[in-house]
């Protein structure tokens, strides 16, 4: 959790009482080690789309994933409702999102993972700028669909200030709650 910890510390400093941080401050290219797992999500009325990714990243999902929509990566129906709407749901309230769980890579091999998704601010428009920490690869889980992405517990990261975020919508809650799915409000330091 260091690695997720640092980012998040770095994001809480730039925000300035009730404002995200600014593109300029928080950035990918600010990222370092990190650049190659990171990647910047934006979101339209046809959905949300990778702006840019990762060489390391796409080679992990075996494709390129800018212009990609975030379900092109999701074959399970549950995975992408689930994802889909966590990552809907921190645009929408402005908050951050860190996963844990496992992925099915290009080779079958499940992996750990760990993701943190946060948002700044790009001229008045929400993106969110995401890392994603993935472990070793392990071979003989086969019982899930290609491009499987398990989510296994959910932190979410609200800004302080930005503390009147509303419930996640019960459909999604509901999900999350039959999959036995932990889920945590984390506060400003971590």
């Amino acid at each position: 959790m260091g690695d997720v910890a640092t980012i998040v510390r770095s994001w809480h400093d730039k925000i300035n009482e009730k404002d995200l941080p600014c593109r300029s401050t928080f950035s990918p290219m600010k990222m370092g080690r990190f650049l190659g797992y990171t990647y910047i999500l934006e979101q339209n009325d046809e959905g949300i789309f990778f702006r840019l990714a990762g060489s390391d990243l796409e080679t992990i999902w075996g494709q390129s994933l800018a212009s990609e929509n975030i379900t092109a990566l999701l074959s399970s129906i549950e995975s992408y409702n689930i994802y889909h709407g966590l990552i809907k749901y921190a645009f929408d309230q402005k908050i951050g999102l860190i996963f844990t769980g496992l992925l099915k890579d290009k080779h079958s091999n499940f992996r750990s993972i760990e993701e943190v998704v946060l948002p700044y601010d790009k001229k008045g428009r929400t993106e969110m700028i995401g890392v994603q920490f993935v472990g070793n690869g392990k071979s003989g889980l086969t019982s899930f669909s290609e491009n499987a992405y398990i989510i296994t517990n959910i932190k979410m990261i609200v800004p302080s200030g930005m503390q009147e975020t509303r419930a996640l919508p019960l459909e999604l809650e509901d999900l999350i709650k039959s999959r036995s799915i932990p889920i945590e409000i984390a506060e400003k330091e971590m």
